[in-house]
């Protein structure tokens, strides 16, 4: 059947890095559910050289492959970039998924939202 939609619940509130983190789901994700649908927005104007490129990835378990939410650049002065969007990933049986934000992070902000499932 097609998408259910939620009420969007915070999956994680920075922007900062972080290794992969589980998000434990079944509290809004009913048995049976094989994806999660996740909203993101962020911000990111620095560090401007060096590690420039900011990623956060999406997997079912440590076992499992890893897809792409989205990815920030912050390579040069007066470069302020924000967007947002959606995907859809898979979710472990027993309704979680990990996270990474990878470094150098988001350092005006990231928002990640479970916002449904399938």
């Amino acid at each position: 059947s097609g998408p259910k939609f939620i009420t969007p619940r915070i999956v994680r509130n920075s922007g900062a890095s972080i290794g992969y983190t589980t998000f434990y789901a079944a509290s809004y994700v009913p048995a049976g559910a094989t994806a999660v649908i996740l909203e993101y927005q962020y911000a990111i104007n620095a560090p401007d050289v060096g590690d420039v490129d900011a990623h956060v990835y999406i997997r079912k378990n440590s076992s499992s492959a890893s897809y792409l939410l989205t990815r920030g650049r912050a390579s040069g002065g007066n470069d302020d970039t924000a967007a947002g969007g959606q995907g859809v990933f898979p979710c472990s049986s027993n309704r979680t998924f990990q996270y990474t934000t990878q470094s150098p992070g988001f350092n005006n902000g990231l928002t990640i939202r479970l916002i449904g499932y399938y």
